[in-house]
């Protein structure tokens, strides 16, 4: 016979004989804790590891004598043999099977001493002690608990930026420029925006003051510019329809962004009109886009701006012997002759906008207002 159908021989026999023991015991319980258990082996157990020590118990037999109360006790009551007496409480089922197990554990294998032992409670996962804590400052990565900056490893509760330039977040943004008198501009130097290729001679007609204002009304992609540039000044490059023309398409070959037209009437008024495309000599066409949008200063407003409403495409009309923005019902929103002289203004459905030639108070007439020109500037941005 082999090792190998030797061992399971012995396993299979102390199976046998253990089972056999809790069924030959299962009527009575108490005899399971009084004696050693009996030395059971077979062919070939002298040769193994497994023989059980110690003289055998009986297993059935007359009952260990009771000792009795004395008379000055109380008497005795009568009570079934297999039920405890009065104050006394049972073995558990835990105790009994510790106290059999700790007999019979160094006889079985190793899979039923396991099963027979009794369960140990609040046991931890693992004996290893705990590491020790490990300390930040000398520690090669870095704490999460160190990162106190917006990210989704901080502490506190992150929560993600959105929206254009200028969205007030959880984080202080740089915009690229600070209005004059906001809460910001007080803590740093305001960053207006620079008006370029104006000469010192010239004499001006949009001011960075009135630039910063118009700026916020621009989409979020004009505000980034830092700097504008002067595309034409009736003062500087003198009074012709064609050289407007002509500097302004310079912008559009080298795809420059819009264009922003400001004007100044005889009465110190300033408005104009803002153009996402740029301004163009139309032959006859009207073209622009939707974020155009008339603008005049406002005493109460610092800018008032109207936007186009959608109602039609009249957004912009420029030809040889005018340019006109804004129209419908016959009219214009803002318009201006070849000589640079002569212009008028009116409600129109394209921007349904007030008059922009006449004060706030003036600016809701329905009638054509007429103006004269006195000061003319086109600047390009982006």
């Amino acid at each position: 016979m082999t090792f190998v159908a030797l061992a399971r021989a012995r396993a299979a026999s102390n199976e046998r004989r253990i089972l056999g023991e809790f069924s030959r015991h299962e009527q009575q319980p108490r005899n399971l804790f009084g004696g050693t258990a009996h030395a059971s082996t077979s062919d070939g157990d002298e040769q193994g590891a497994h023989a059980i020590a110690g003289p055998a118990a009986p297993i059935a037999g007359p009952a260990a004598p009771i000792a009795l109360p004395s008379a000055a006790e109380s008497p005795p009551t009568e009570s079934h043999p297999h039920e405890p007496q009065s104050g006394t409480s049972p073995p558990s089922v835990f105790a009994r099977s510790a106290s059999f197990a700790e007999r019979f554990t160094h006889t079985i294998p190793r899979k039923w001493s396991t099963l027979l032992s009794p369960p140990k409670a609040n046991l931890p996962i693992f004996d290893q002690p705990s590491p020790p804590p490990r300390d930040p400052s000398t520690s090669p990565h870095r704490s999460f608990t160190s990162i106190s900056h917006a990210s989704a490893f901080a502490p506190h509760h992150h929560v993600p930026p959105t929206g254009a330039p200028g969205y007030a977040s959880d984080r202080n943004w740089e915009k690229g420029f600070d209005l004059p008198g906001s809460s910001e501009s007080t803590a740093k130097i305001a960053k207006s925006v620079q008006l370029l290729g104006r000469m010192e001679s010239t004499i001006p007609v949009l001011s960075v003051d009135l630039a910063d204002h118009i700026r916020q009304k621009l989409s979020a992609l004009r505000r980034l510019a830092p700097s504008w540039t002067l595309l034409y000044s009736l003062d500087q490059h003198g009074i012709s329809i064609a050289t407007f023309y002509a500097r302004l398409a310079q912008q559009q070959e080298s795809g420059q962004g819009g264009c922003l037209l400001a004007i100044q009437d005889s009465t110190g008024a300033l408005f104009g009109v803002w153009m996402g495309d740029g301004i163009k000599h139309g032959r006859g066409v009207y073209y622009g886009t939707g974020d155009s949008f008339l603008w005049k200063a406002s005493a109460r407003e610092s800018v008032k701006v109207f936007r186009w409403t959608g109602e039609n495409d009249y957004v912009a009309l420029c030809e040889s012997g005018f340019i006109s923005f804004g129209g419908g019902d016959g009219k214009y929103g803002l318009y201006l002759d070849a000589a640079f002289l002569n212009g008028s203004s009116a409600a129109c459905p394209t921007f349904r906008n007030e008059i922009l030639c006449l004060p706030d108070d003036h600016g809701s007439s329905s009638s054509t207002v007429r103006f004269e020109c006195v000061g003319l500037e086109a600047w390009s941005i982006g």
